[in-house]
């Protein structure tokens, strides 16, 4: 079993990923060697489930709180760098990668997109913050009807940091201001891409 530090290291390695994804000088050539170096890491964790994860470690070894940080964050880093490759590159990811990405982005939606227990809502912002370094409004517009499930669940967290937003629903547990001035910071950035 991985230790955490070498865990968080390859985290940390996704969020490079992400930023390469997003730079304006990344070649098609560069897009498709880290498309794959992605899409090599992700498997299905549960057979026949039709998810993919990011699989940092044997996740059946993992409590569910440490699940939640070391297998759907980094695959939250996985489907954001795929969105955003897939955006600039509609072609890259077709065919046997085009299942695969569904696959990833099916796994995105195993948790409602939130965190474990105390920190559901914190892990609710954590993901989305994730997700929107990704152009997700350009890929619903131009790809979300090939993925319902993952746009209702996005749309869906959108909503409910609306909610946290305009208070007409207060977080679990946790301090409600600092988690609101959090939700209403993520919720601009998403109204406003």
């Amino acid at each position: 079993m991985k230790t955490i530090e070498e865990m968080s290291r390859e985290i940390d390695r996704l969020d490079v990923s992400l930023a390469a994804a997003n730079d304006p000088s990344l070649t098609e050539r560069q897009a498709e060697e880290l498309a794959r170096s992605v899409l090599a890491e992700c498997q299905e964790v549960v057979p026949g489930s039709g998810m993919q994860f990011y699989v940092l470690d044997d996740p059946s070894d993992m409590p569910s709180d440490a699940r939640v940080d070391f297998l759907y964050r980094p695959t939250y880093f996985a489907a954001a760098t795929l969105i955003s490759l897939s955006v600039r590159w509609p072609t890259l990811l077709d065919g046997e990668r085009q299942a695969a990405f569904a696959a990833i982005l099916r796994a995105c939606t195993g948790r409602g997109l939130r965190g474990h227990g105390y920190e559901a809502e914190d892990g609710l912002i954590d993901a989305i913050e994730i997700l929107l370094r990704a152009p997700v409004k350009r890929f619903f517009a131009e790809s979300g009807q090939n993925h319902p499930e993952f746009a209702a669940c996005f749309v869906g967290a959108i909503e409910t940091l609306r909610d946290f937003c305009g208070g007409t629903k207060r977080p679990a547990f946790g301090s409600s201001d600092e988690f609101v001035r959090r939700a209403k910071n993520v919720f601009s950035r998403w109204e406003n891409r």
